[in-house]
């Protein structure tokens, strides 16, 4: 899939590699619940006191042209030439691109760290989406960068270093005057048939199980909650303390999920479904799967079989040292037509058993990651001003004000 990756930080774990896999350093800075653009969480990285930095990988890359997307909203802009945000390799250390601070807003550098394009001027108290494109080269590499929607930098014979773009960071390599919020992250390749291009102005919610669906066949551990879905619903994850489990063939747990609250002619471009799983000793045999349905006994599209010889808790698994995709990407709905607000509320994730060795499989939390683009104008964008879409939260202040 061309969706490589997709957080807004909604599984409130910044160190734990729970929600993404971040490289190099462990990261720091803080997941906020007060000041974020949707969904319940953001990341904040408030480096005026001490350095504060998160990488995060978005796995095995070879696509020299990637399409990003964050949000970003400032409560102290960033001072001159202070590092805001880079595209990077599998390390994190050879640059494409940065976004670095002006005073007064931001500036893209290329590879060498030499400006391209005019300052993008923006102001404290306003969430802002920045999108990006970079194609990687050592001489003919292109970047290009938008500001809610519009082009505001577009470059080419530029130097973007060549390598594979792997990991998106944020922050800085030193203690600096700035205080910002990000959010709603994605990242594209051109590949595969959808989400191949721009991200465009997404906004990312998270769907947790709530009720029992088609099926209950696994066995519930640890701390027993009553249901098999409230054993996997916990923000953060919360791993052996309560969990499904079995090692049975063909055995089946499917979840309803909470309502996506989103509007009905919003633009679902993709929904993920993922998982923290282990295995309770480890045999290398024991297998599963992940399943999504856009209703009760609907159709349903399942992962790739899995073996997880680990008692560790991983995301997606099966690593422990690298990056793992969300088993189930979906751009489209199991029947191959597009997502709308109503199927996603009749949604269905779930897990299967589909290979039986002597260990159990346990899963402490299933999700769906959802990345939806606002009507302009309607209710879930909020309204446009002067031909810019305004976010409503912004707006109300401003009103309030």
């Amino acid at each position: 899939m061309a969706r490589l990756l997709t957080t807004g930080f909604e599984l409130n774990d910044l160190a734990g590699n729970k929600e993404f896999f971040f490289v190099g350093s462990t990261p720091t800075g803080s997941i906020n619940s007060t000041t974020k653009n949707t969904g319940t969480y953001s990341y904040r990285n408030n480096p005026s006191a001490a350095v504060q930095s998160v990488t995060i990988s978005f796995g095995t890359n070879t696509d020299k042209t990637i399409y990003g997307r964050f949000w970003y909203y400032a409560t102290t802009l960033p001072a001159n030439n202070t590092l805001v945000s880079f595209v990077a390799d599998s390390a994190g250390t050879t640059i494409m691109m940065r976004f670095r601070g002006t005073g007064a807003g931001l500036k893209v550098m290329n590879g060498p760290n030499t400006q391209v394009g005019s300052d993008i001027a923006l102001t404290t108290g306003t969430w802002y989406c920045i999108e990006f494109k970079v194609l990687s080269h050592a001489s003919t590499g292109t970047i290009d960068v938008k500001l809610d929607g519009s082009s505001v930098v577009s470059v080419t014979g530029q130097n973007t270093n060549g390598a594979d773009p792997r990991t998106l960071a944020f922050g800085t390599g030193a203690a600096v005057t700035h205080d910002y919020y990000i959010d709603d992250v994605a990242v594209n390749t051109t590949s595969g048939s959808n989400n191949n291009s721009w991200t465009g102005m997404g906004k990312v919610i998270c769907l947790r199980p709530n009720a029992t669906g088609d099926n209950a066949d696994w066995t519930r551990g640890g701390s027993d909650s009553g249901a098999n879905w409230s054993q996997q619903d916990e923000v953060t994850p919360d791993d052996a303390t309560d969990y499904v489990e079995s090692v049975t063939l063909n055995q089946i747990d499917d979840y309803n999920c909470g309502a996506s609250g989103i509007g009905a002619s919003d633009t679902v471009s993709v929904v993920h479904v993922g998982c923290r799983i282990a295995n309770n000793t480890g045999d290398g045999i024991t297998a599963y799967q992940l399943r999504l349905k856009k209703e009760a006994s609907g159709t349903v599209t399942a992962s790739t079989a899995t073996i997880h010889n680990k008692t560790t808790w991983v995301t997606n698994g099966p690593s422990t040292t690298a990056f793992n995709p969300y088993p189930i990407t979906a751009d489209l709905d199991p029947d191959g037509a597009a997502w709308s607000t109503s199927k996603l509320d009749a949604m269905q994730i779930g897990i299967k058993l589909t290979v039986v060795g002597t260990f159990k499989i346990r899963s402490s939390a299933l999700w769906a990651m959802v990345d939806y683009t606002p009507v302009v104008g309607g209710s879930a964008a909020g309204p446009l001003i002067s031909g810019k879409l305004v976010n409503r939260s912004a707006l109300l202040g401003r009103l309030v004000a």
